[in-house]
């Protein structure tokens, strides 16, 4: 065995960091050079599955095999018909370095003399950019990283700056794996769904039109306050919970709840399988709850209700007494002790706030129907929309807080998508680096 011997030395930090340089240097020029190896390999061999035959082989020994390329000339397909013809070299950036002698076989056809037109699965025609990039900057926009960050980082990689702009154009090109997302049927339909909007801003352009520097006619840009309606499914009988679907709008409306919630519906969401919905008091997803699922139990988050009655108490001094006896009764274990102890609240404190206690009689069977469905497993998880709130909405504001404003409904669309996506990978305990990969095949497979 050998074995060397090394004695006392004084190091500085200088020479660990030369050292360091040294190393990874050498480290990453042979990553490089492995990847460019592997590449260049894997294109030869696609070349040899095409045509049937081995290297030097005749054509003949491709028999009746048909290239998935014709002749740019004649239109072939008989791979007899084609014979190698050397390779042509172009670079191609990756996130391992740049590849500058990657070598691409080329076909020549023996009919007319002119070229298969190649189309290779392991090198995307025309692009300088390779697919590990794409594949890291969904990895990454799904981690709450901005697009400039995610530009520096990738183009330190590459030796070279990456722009926002490029980062931007591949986000939405994962837009066909959101709306793939958006129908696809919901194998095992949860019992509970919780629903809230979360406001963010966009900056869109407007009707009104302006001339640039170059003399460009634009479009005069404005921030907009945009709302992404977010519905969470719940299995009370497992405690599973996963973000099922949104949609993004300019208000919290009817016809957008509508909308979003008959989707839901049409992916097997029913209410077959649906017992109870909750959300705050919001008028446009009240009725658009009410409408799509007019058979289903709604429950009025008890926290809102509260909040509500909080603003309605004119005494202040009295405010603490008030709730305290309002909140009492949202911890009463079936709904007869609920009523009765509204009745008993409104016999002590009608007089005294009226407006208060008029806030707590309205829409009251909704904030205790978590009392009235059957078969419901532990129903006080369901009296707010705190895991709504707290375990989705906080996660997805510091994603749309990150961004400030997007400049696009489809980026904010796809931010919110991928920050879903991991979200929902944590609750299956899955890592967001496996679960992106599968997105990523995803995306691979709907933008081929």
């Amino acid at each position: 065995m050998l074995t060397i011997e090394v004695g006392p030395a004084v190091v500085n930090r200088v020479d660990r960091y030369l050292t360091w340089r040294s190393v990874w240097s050498r480290a990453q020029a042979a990553v490089t050079g492995a990847v460019g190896e592997l590449v260049n390999g894997v294109l030869d061999e696609e070349v040899t599955v095409a045509l049937g035959r081995e290297r030097r082989a005749p054509r003949s020994a491709s028999g009746e095999v048909e290239l998935p390329w014709g002749c740019g000339r004649c239109g072939t397909r008989r791979a007899g018909d084609f014979e190698r013809d050397g390779h042509y070299r172009r670079q191609l950036q990756t996130t391992s370095g740049s590849l500058a002698e990657v070598r691409v076989p080329m076909l020549e056809c023996k009919v007319c003399g002119g070229a298969a037109e190649t189309a290779f699965a392991a090198l995307p025609k025309h692009q300088q950019l390779w697919l590990d990039i794409d594949a890291e900057v969904l990895f990454a926009y799904g981690t709450e990283e901005g697009l400039r960050h995610i530009g520096d980082r990738v183009g330190r990689a590459l030796g070279w700056p990456v722009s926002p702009a490029s980062i931007q154009r591949r986000v939405h090109q994962l837009q066909a794996v959101v709306e793939a997302w958006h129908q696809e049927p919901v194998a095992d339909p949860p019992d509970v769904l919780m629903i809230d909007g979360l406001w963010f801003t966009a900056v869109l352009p407007t009707a009104a039109r302006f001339a640039d520097r170059r003399g460009r006619n634009r479009p005069q840009m404005a921030k907009v306050k945009r709302v992404a309606l977010v519905v969470l499914g719940l299995w009370s009988k497992t405690g599973r919970r996963e973000v099922l679907d949104f949609a993004i709008a300019g208000e919290e409306d009817e016809a957008t709840v509508v909308r979003l919630l008959n989707r839901l519906h049409d992916r097997g969401v029913t209410e077959a399988h649906v017992k109870l919905i909750a959300s705050d008091g919001a008028e446009g997803i009240i009725a658009g709850v009410e409408t799509v699922y007019p058979t289903v139990r709604r429950q009025r988050c008890i926290v809102h209700k509260l909040d509500n009655v909080w603003e309605h108490v004119h005494d202040k001094q009295q405010r603490a007494a008030l709730l305290h006896a309002a909140a009492a009764i949202y911890a009463a274990t079936d709904l007869a002790e609920a009523q009765a102890r509204l009745q008993a609240l409104s016999g002590e404190w009608l007089a005294l706030e009226a407006e208060a206690v008029a806030c707590l009689v309205t829409d009251f069977d909704a904030s205790v129907a978590y009392l009235a469905v059957p078969g419901l497993r532990e129903p006080h998880r369901f009296k707010t929309i705190n895991a709504l709130e707290g375990g989705v909405m906080r996660p997805l504001r510091r994603k749309v807080d990150h961004a400030t404003a997007f400049h696009s409904e489809t980026g904010a669309e796809v931010a919110l998508f991928l920050a879903i996506q991991r979200l929902n990978a944590h609750q299956r305990g899955h890592p967001w680096s496996r679960h992106a990969d599968r997105l990523f095949e995803t995306y691979a497979n709907l933008n081929p």
